[in-house]
Order: C-alpha cells, then structure tokens, then sequence
C-alpha cells in the first residue's frame, strides 16, 4: 500500500515538468523493484500513455532500466523544432 507523496515545486523554471511523471515512476520502481507499472495496468491505459507520450518508444525504453536518463534523449528530441514552429502563435513568453 502507497500512502501518497506531496511533491513541492520551488522553481518552476528549472523543473522539467512534462518528465515529473518519469521521475516518480522511477523512484516507484527503486522502492518496488519486482513491480512493473506497465504490467500492472490496462491495456486502455498503456494505450492512452502511449498516445500521451506520442510513440511506444517512451514507454519501452523507460521500461527497460527504469530510468529518466535512458529516455531524456528521445524525449526532448523536437523541443527546439516545435518551439520553432509554435513561437509567433504564443500569446505568453
């Protein structure tokens, strides 16, 4: 049984918000090493992660080690490329 965890962000600025899941998933699997949360799930919810994330390649990746680090690459690969496209649409900098 997980109680719950309360995660306090100080400087949004530096926190790599869309990886926060990643980050408790993999302190998840440090605690429970013998626990796959993808095994765990529906296969509607592996789905829904999938689409989310934008490939299965996230999620198998991640799954292998369970960790941030093995995925950070592919992750943020087309950051530049999408701010690129997006900047003259933003209403906020």
């Amino acid at each position: 049984m997980v109680h719950g965890v309360q995660v306090h962000i100080t400087d949004y600025g530096k926190v790599p918000l869309s990886l926060v899941q990643f980050y408790i998933l993999q302190e998840c699997h440090k605690i429970y090493p013998s626990k796959n949360v993808f095994d765990l799930c529906a296969p509607d919810r592996i789905s829904m992660f999938d689409k989310v994330s934008g490939t299965d390649q996230v999620r198998k990746l991640f799954s292998k080690n369970f960790l941030v680090s093995d995925i950070v690459s592919l992750w943020n690969k087309d950051v530049e490329l999408f701010r690129a496209k997006t900047k003259r649409s933003l209403l906020y900098k």
